[in-house]
């Protein structure tokens, strides 16, 4: 059975993805002078990167089966 804590580690980093996508589609309106575009997209990309960085802390506390030894 899964801990308690991790549960809540899971829930909040859930949030924080949820929250990081709706910024990054904010972030997605076309604009056709440049200099926004550019920070547009270098903004998303930031928020792309924090959100897979969340993502794989989210993956880590995820538990892992427990094999058995293979009698032998």
């Amino acid at each position: 059975m899964m801990a308690r804590a991790p549960l809540c580690w899971l829930t909040w980093l859930g949030a924080a993805l949820l929250t990081l996508t709706m910024f990054a589609l904010v972030l997605d309106i076309p604009s056709t002078v440049d200099e926004v575009r550019i920070l547009r997209v270098a903004t998303l990309v930031g928020l792309l990167a924090l959100s897979s960085t969340v993502y794989f802390a989210a993956v880590r506390l995820v538990p892992r089966p427990r094999h058995p030894a293979a009698a032998g």
